[in-house]
């Protein structure tokens, strides 16, 4: 199919338009990412077929089902990218590349191959498992720059590239040159990709944030606490509750005023289980709960989070609080980027001494850049999926046949 095919069954509804995320594992950021990116096609193309690749479909299906009606979920992409012979970013890209000219290196994802073939737009989705972390994922880049050779549109927004080995970087840079769209959360991400100019901020600011929130049960929470378990050995687990408990002393926090947030399930729940012995009437909030209602986020709490969509969420909304980056090179880049970019937070290593002062008087300019880089996403929209949501969109800069986002970089 000629690429002028492609983009004409963009613009008039036929064809696909073919997302990649990580939802349905479920962690609420890939969770909430994921939704504001359907409803926002649903409203723009509510009659294109929309196929959602993701290493959980099942799950993902039920949890996204509602939010455009014509959604399908496959993990093809992530298949191929398991199924490479190695770890290797480089083979796990070259094998992809040849699956998809070549189904017979990947017979079992036959259908799913031809689906993605004929796919008007892919979109590689915002969150942080495109990396070194990951390396297998990579193999997703790989299959957008075959998918931007073939003649679809091809884009990445929102992405958290860091960290990347040495080896690596020259790889991402050929995956990405020739995407329509290349957008990234963090300055660290633009600067691995040596195009400081595609420097955004995180696919979540595309949600208007108050559909985001329980204001309901946030007026009865002054105090929150996100920790995970997933990043951290048994003493580590042990430390960074025992410099939670400091925080929470010292602000005086009330136990049965005092919340613990589940982003992913039982990973999240760990540290309830080690304080709620130690404070009587500690109220816990389920992922399921923050998917349906909403974060208790408001303007007079505290918060002690190692995550980073409920740092971004929270500060947003005039919280103040605690950022522990639990993995270094890849939690204080993302911690990082809310900082520079307004968040009035403090960023404290795992299990340091000593308690962070969260002063009144520092509220913070997050909120105001999250509306900046929300213009931008919805520029990348509008490139993307034709027009949509009312309001004023500053226009991100085209160069060749790249959209970069801009907003966020100051």
């Amino acid at each position: 199919m000629a690429p002028s095919d492609r983009s004409g069954a963009a613009r008039t509804g036929v064809g696909v338009y073919y997302l990649i995320s990580t939802a349905g594992h479920p962690n609420l950021g890939d969770e909430l990412i994921t939704r504001s990116w359907l409803r926002v096609l649903a409203e723009r193309a509510p009659d294109v077929d929309v196929w959602l690749d993701c290493p959980n479909p099942a799950g993902a299906q039920a949890l996204l089902a509602d939010a455009h009606p014509r959604l399908r979920c496959v993990d093809t992409l992530f298949r191929l990218c398991w199924e490479a012979p190695s770890d290797d970013a480089w083979e796990v890209a070259a094998f992809v590349g040849r699956a998809l000219d070549d189904h017979g290196q990947a017979p079992r994802w036959v259908p799913g191959l031809r689906r993605f073939g004929q796919a008007a737009v892919v979109h590689l989705i915002g969150g942080g498992f495109v990396n070194g972390v990951w390396p297998r994922h990579l193999g997703l880049l790989a299959a957008l720059d075959w998918a931007a050779r073939h003649g679809a549109q091809a884009a990445m927004t929102g992405q958290g590239l860091a960290p990347l080995g040495e080896d690596t970087v020259s790889l991402v840079r050929r995956l990405v040159r020739r995407l329509d769209t290349v957008d990234v959360r963090d300055r660290t991400s633009a600067d691995l990709l040596g195009l400081p100019e595609a420097h955004s901020g995180d696919d979540l600011w595309l949600a208007e944030m108050p559909t985001l929130i329980d204001a309901e049960r946030a007026a009865g929470i002054d105090a929150v606490v996100c920790v995970q378990g997933d990043q951290l050995d048994g003493r580590g687990c042990e430390r960074l509750t025992e410099q939670c408990l400091a925080h929470l002393d010292r602000w005086g926090a009330d136990p049965a005023r005092t919340a613990v947030l589940e982003c992913i399930p039982r990973v999240d729940r760990g540290i309830f289980d080690r304080l709620a012995g130690l404070l009587p009437g500690l109220q816990f909030v389920s992922w399921v709960e923050l998917l349906e209602h909403g974060v208790p986020a408001a303007a007079h709490q505290r918060w002690f989070s190692t995550r980073f969509h409920p740092h971004l969420i929270a500060s947003a909304m005039g919280a103040r609080g605690v950022a522990v980056p639990v993995r270094p090179g890849y939690y204080d880049v993302k911690h990082g980027s809310l900082i520079e970019a307004g968040s009035a937070w403090h960023l404290v290593e795992p299990g340091s001494g000593g308690v962070a002062e969260l002063e009144a008087d520092r509220p913070g300019t997050l909120a105001v850049t999250g509306a900046q880089v929300r213009s931008r996403k919805l520029a990348i929209a509008g490139r993307l999926y034709g027009p949509g949501l009312p309001g004023p969109v500053v226009p991100a800069p085209r160069a060749d046949r790249r959209l970069l986002a801009t907003a966020g970089t100051s």
